[in-house]
């Protein structure tokens, strides 16, 4: 009895589940159907229903007879009736002043009355067409189907659109005032009530996947042939094993990533063979976000986990051919069994589970572009942001559902155009020598949401037909597959045909019509055959595959902004990014959309800023500047209540859009700090993984200051120009990005591992954290230098460096002396580091080999009267490793007899000029001070000229001869061009003119000028209030 009770229960909450709800409408995902066995034959009828979509196409309503038909369709953002009574099809479309796809409520009502049958758009746009009356009525044979057709099959599908994707509510189907839904029963497939969220989710936004049927599923993941496949996302998780992707292919290829035992797991096969890569660095079941990222090049197989990354070899030789939909968080139910019949299934279950993932991705990017839910063709169970994130999963249950339809196969090839299926022979024919294929591939152009007629020149033939004996007729195409963003009308005798020939292209038989998804390029896979009686070669006549590719044109659309309620810091700085000002333009690069700041706010209440300006009011800011986390908005006082903004693409300019702003006090919360270890003399990036502080508001920006000297390393941060400097305070929006890093500079001969503690506070607004540690563990640098002897050189000497002098160990091995390299970090500055008659500069390397071999030289370019001392400082880099920065001295010996030069750099501001006198160059000996020194190459950016005496005006032309005379007496001069230039040189000759010839050559060399750059922007203060300290305390000061 009570298995009895339990049975009734479930019954009828079943069929509950299965009474229509007119007001809260339902969602359909992609791949979703409503059936209602509801059979009448009707003569007058009143549809009515409300829609609410991003997507362009999909199926809405479909009264099935045997023969008579009623479609209610989305094409190309526009509804489309088409009706056959037994009579013919009648069609009937939307006005083209309103477009549906723009995710707001649309209600459509198509009306059969009195020999007219008429469509309305939200009661203001009316359009109709006549109907013959002779008493002929539609007869729904079949019943009513809704988003779909199921497993419906009648010869009228054959040209059926996909299944819609969006939300639909109120369907009421009347006729005589009877409404023929309301009580007939009614089953659903995979749908859901009320409108779900995540049909507006954007680029980035997080999505759950919270039941084991959870999956989305996106276009085929294809591969240009000079471009890696790449796969990117963010995930969050506390399920040990799960499928994470999957993507099928031709014959055996299959690519999958999944969790095992909480690491991550990759597995491919190219056609020869299961790969299996593990990367078990980082483990992904702590509840904590990582970045995942995949990688297929044609020899390589990585997967990166929070910049930890591993890969394997792949056999370049071979192909890969994916094909059908790339899965993500599992798989589609009804699919389960055709992979498992075909076979990858069943491998991958011998290295992990297929069962569905639970938990989080986010900022998922398929070949570097993003890819949120309203990109997706098909999702089940999944729900935007993420679990615990403030959504509400209740609306969310487990409905008993059941489809018989037919698993749906969409095939997509890459395309390579230059495909080459003839090799010529001795015995191939004159006239086919050349040929290498039947046709030449052109692109088809089509316009989003239009439509074009396919030409001879898409698919051209390679060789003249007429002198092969080959009629245009004899070359047939068959349509293996419908674009997945349009359609191909083929216009021929013969009904519900998939083939065409060359004939029907040409007679403008054959059309392409786009569905206005604007973001993704579409192709027509076809086959084709020559069937003639006419001579031509094999590798010609037999069935081949061809792609068509199809690039589709944007039209330009109004952008839009929107956004909720922005949560500010009070007294302190809140980062804006995407997800709080939300930019809708599918259409306009971001780097061409421009949002303005319409409203006033008073400069003592606050202004937004770029953090490349900071301090600086902005009125304006791009979609990029958004997008790269620059933008800020800066709270001084008081209360804003909203800014309003307006958004341009050049061309059109948006409506106004107000976001309301709410201030919040700012709190700070340290919830990772993790620390950091490395080698000593290398340098690690400090990011979130290491250290983390959870600000209130969430977007606020942190500051940590770094309160006590480092004591065996610093603390670095890239710089716009992608250079590194060192900083005592960095935003944790560096430590996000990946920006700040550890440095150790430490050279002594360490043995322990050491210690470095950073003190640093958190400042967020007028609230403070103080005296807090980041602990950085060095360990001994496994690469040192064992031999380290100064060289000892006369002015005038050249002398090798050898093993004696200098070499370098790698401990507990003994490395290949080619493989030691030394980095050359800073160069000598009185003389030269010499490699095989080559001068070695900064970045430059040599090897232990150079050194055992003897190549390796030091040559004094300066002569000075006494002795002096040069240093150059380089780095090891051995087995993986690097060392400590070392300092290799050099002592010079000065000469008592030889002649001594004096060369220093000269230092000249931007655009101005300096005196060159005896302080930078000159030369002397004991006997003589006659020298004169000739220009063998001018300098770049400036020139030298000699000033002329007072009252005299000054020759401004540059000169090429001067002598110790013109340095001694100071005249002279160096003039810089203003240029942006930082560096400047001359090269020159020295001859002794106190010898009879003059003519002999002392020395050269080469004469260096630092420019130094000029601000030409005056400061000016844009923050002028008094600072308030309470006596003997303290108090941050901040702009």
């Amino acid at each position: 009895m009570r298995a009895l009770h339990s049975v009734l229960v479930g019954a009828f909450l079943t069929l509950l589940l299965c009474l229509p709800s007119p007001s809260h409408g339902e969602s359909y995902f992609g791949d979703s159907f409503c059936t209602i066995q509801a059979f009448q034959d009707v003569s007058t009828f009143q549809l009515s229903l409300q829609i609410k979509t991003s997507r362009r196409s999909g199926l809405l309503f479909l009264a099935a007879g045997m023969e008579d038909y009623l479609f209610l369709e989305l094409q190309n953002g526009r509804v489309e009736a088409r009706m056959n009574m037994g009579s013919g099809e009648v069609t009937l479309s939307s006005s083209q002043v309103v477009q549906l796809n723009n995710l707001l409520d649309h209600q459509i009502s198509l009306t059969l009355q009195d020999g007219q049958l008429t469509m309305t758009i939200d009661e203001l746009y009316p359009t109709y067409v006549p109907v013959t009356d002779d008493g002929e009525e539609l007869n729904i044979d079949q019943g009513i189907w809704l988003g779909g057709t199921g497993a419906l099959d009648t010869p009228y599908l054959s040209n059926a659109i996909p299944p819609f994707r969006g939300c639909m509510s109120e369907v009421r189907f009347e006729s005589h005032q009877f409404d023929i839904l309301r009580t007939a029963f009614r089953q659903c497939h995979d749908t859901k009530e009320s409108c779900s969220s995540e049909f507006q989710a954007s680029d980035g936004e997080a999505t759950s996947f919270s039941t084991p049927d959870s999956f989305v599923s996106f276009s085929t993941w294809s591969g240009a042939s000079d471009a890696p496949r790449a796969l990117e996302f963010l995930m969050k998780t506390t399920i040990e094993d799960s499928l994470l992707v999957f993507h099928p292919g031709r014959d055996t290829d299959f690519f999958a990533i999944g969790i095992v035992k909480g690491y991550l797991k990759g597995m491919v096969d190219l056609g020869n063979g299961v790969e299996v890569l593990d990367n078990v660095q980082v483990q992904l079941d702590d509840d904590q976000w990582h970045r995942v990222v995949v990688q297929i090049r044609q020899d390589t197989f990585a997967i990166n986990v929070d910049s930890q990354s591993a890969s394997l070899p792949l056999d370049p030789s071979q192909t890969f051919d994916l094909v059908g939909n790339l899965y993500m968080g599992g798989i589609q139910g009804k699919m389960k069994e055709v992979f498992r019949d075909s076979g990858p299934l069943d491998r991958i279950e011998e290295e992990m589970t297929t069962e569905s993932f639970i938990g989080c991705l986010g900022e998922i990017k398929v070949n570097q572009k993003h890819r949120s839910l309203q990109d997706a063709l098909v999702t089940k169970d999944v729900h935007v942001k993420c679990e615990g994130e403030d959504y509400d999963y209740s609306t969310y249950y487990d409905v008993d559902s059941t489809t018989t339809s037919p698993p749906v196969h969409i095939r997509y090839v890459d395309i390579d155009l230059n495909e080459q299926h003839c090799y010529a022979t001795d015995e191939t024919p004159e006239e086919f020598r050349n040929v290498k294929k039947l046709l030449d591939v052109t692109p088809l152009l089509v316009t989003e949401g239009g439509e074009m007629l396919l030409d001879v020149s898409h698919l051209k033939p390679t060789f003249d037909l007429g002198a092969a004996g080959v009629h245009q007729s004899e070359i047939v195409f068959s349509l293996e597959n419908e674009p997945w963003y349009g359609l191909v009308d083929i216009e021929v005798p013969t009904k519900h045909t998939q083939k065409f020939t060359l004939l029907d292209i040409a007679n403008n038989k054959i059309k392409y019509m786009h569905d206005g998804n604007e973001r993704h390029p579409d192709q027509i896979r076809l086959e084709v055959a020559v069937h003639t009686n006419s001579y031509l070669p094999e590798c010609l006549k037999a069935p081949r595959e061809y792609v068509l590719p199809v690039e589709i044109v944007p039209l330009n659309d109004v952008p839009q902004l929107g956004g909720d309620e922005i949560m500010i810091t009070e007294n302190g700085r809140t980062l804006l990014i995407p997800n709080i000002i939300k930019i809708t333009d599918s259409d306009t690069r971001c780097d061409q959309l421009e949002v303005t700041v319409t409203s006033e706010l008073l400069i003592d209440v606050g202004y937004f800023e770029n953090d490349k300006q900071p301090g600086r009011r902005i009125s304006e800011f791009s979609c990029r500047d958004l997008n790269d986390g620059s933008i800020y908005f800066v709270h001084r006082g008081g209360t804003p209540s909203a800014i309003t903004l307006k958004i341009s693409d050049g061309q059109s300019l948006s409506h106004s859009t107000t976001l309301k702003l709410s201030v919040t006090p700012p709190h700070i919360t340290i919830v990772i700090n993790n620390g950091l270890a490395l080698a000593q003399g290398s340098n690690t990036s400090i990011s979130i993984q290491n250290l983390a502080a959870l600000a209130r508001p969430r977007n606020g920006d942190l500051v940590y200051n770094i309160t006590q000297p480092l004591q065996y390393g610093e603390l670095q941060k890239m710089t716009s120009s992608g250079m590194y400097k060192q900083v005592t305070m960095f935003h944790q929006s560096d430590l996000e990005r990946g920006r700040l890093r550890y440095v150790s500079t430490d050279s002594s001969d360490q043995e322990d591992v050491l210690a470095d503690m950073i003190q640093f506070d958190i400042h967020l607004g007028q609230f403070t954290l103080w005296n807090n540690t980041f602990l950085v563990k060095i360990i001994p640098a496994p690469v040192k230098v064992s031999n380290l002897v100064a060289l000892e050189i006369q002015d005038d000497e050249e002398q090798t460096i050898g093993l004696t002098e200098l070499q370098a160990e790698v401990r507990g091995k003994n490395p290949d002396p080619q493989s030691v390299k030394y980095i050359l970090m800073n160069p000598p500055k009185l003389g030269s580091l010499i490699l095989l008659n080559k001068e070695l500069t900064e970045g430059d390397i040599f090897t232990q080999k150079d050194l055992l071999d003897g190549t390796v030289s030091y040559r004094v370019r300066v002569k000075r009267a006494v002795d002096s001392t040069d240093q150059f400082q380089f780095r090891v880099f051995a087995d993986e490793q690097y060392s400590p920065l070392y300092t290799f001295p050099v002592n010079i010996l000065a000469s008592s007899a030889g002649p001594v030069l004096t060369n220093e750099i000269l230092v000249v501001l931007q655009g101005g000029e300096h005196t060159l006198n005896k302080d930078y160059l000159w030369l002397e000996s004991p006997d003589s001070i006659d020298y004169m020194y000739q220009i063998a190459q001018q300098p770049k950016f400036g020139h030298l000229i000699r000033d002329s005496p007072p009252g005299q005006p000054r020759f401004e032309g540059a000169i090429r001869v001067f002598s110790n005379e013109d340095l001694q007496r100071n005249r002279l001069i160096y003039k810089h061009d203003g240029s942006k230039s930082s560096s400047d040189e001359f090269h020159f000759s020295v001859f002794d003119q106190s010898t009879d010839s003059g003519n002999d050559e002392i020395i050269s060399g080469v004469f260096r000028v630092s420019i130094q750059s000029k601000n030409e922007h005056i400061p000016f203060r844009v923050v002028d209030k008094v600072f308030n300290v309470v006596r003997y305390g303290q108090r941050l000061l901040t702009t």
